[in-house]
């Protein structure tokens, strides 16, 4: 059974013997036709289209943030000083406080103190 799967300008897309392919139209006073695989007159009111079922796919647009300054006052171990601590104060860019964190506590060995300035 030869199938319709789209109309085309020029012709026919259909399935026919589980194959999809291209064939011309034609058109008498009984209305459009194509031939078949037996090479006979198939009227378009006598063939079932073929329908595809098409997913609907959502499309999410992710919010770029942007990365924000955060300033800390530094407590932490330098061996060069007598005392053996400093004070510093550093600004790191990031996308969230506890990034902020993470960042200074990676920049400095031993931290006694973090306070934000």
């Amino acid at each position: 059974m030869t199938t319709i799967i789209e109309v085309q300008e020029r012709g026919l897309k259909v399935r026919m013997n589980n194959q999809i392919t291209l064939i011309s139209k034609h058109k008498d006073e009984k209305g459009e036709y194509f031939l078949n695989e037996n090479l006979q007159k198939q009227y378009f009111q006598d063939t079932v289209f073929e329908t595809q079922e098409v997913e609907a796919v959502e499309v999410v647009k992710s919010v770029k943030e942007e990365k924000q300054a955060f300033t800390f006052e530094v407590e932490y171990q330098h061996n060069g000083r007598a005392n053996g601590f400093a004070l510093k104060t550093t600004t790191v860019e990031a996308y969230s406080y506890e990034e902020a964190i993470e960042k200074v506590k990676k920049r400095f060995a031993v931290i006694y103190e973090i306070s934000e300035a």
